[in-house]
């Protein structure tokens, strides 16, 4: 995992933390299922679409991590 991914990962595990979620929880209110959020917390897959619009949905207050994930700003 780069370290741009790594850092919008970062943002959404302390977010999840904050929020008192389980993976299952926050993976379905991202919208995207549990093992592929899992995966990606692990760096076992890389930050892809779906979880970005999944974090644009849910969280709006990210949306400018994540246009610094996709600009490589981060």
């Amino acid at each position: 995992m780069n370290q741009h991914a790594q850092t919008l990962v970062t943002i959404l595990e302390a977010r999840q933390r904050e929020l008192g979620l389980t993976d299952a929880a926050f993976a379905d209110r991202l919208g995207v299922s549990r093992q592929l959020w899992a995966m990606t917390r692990a760096g076992q897959r890389a930050v892809g679409l779906l979880l970005l619009q999944g974090v644009v949905r849910a969280f709006p207050d990210l949306h400018n991590q994540v246009l610094a994930h996709l600009q490589g700003d981060t």
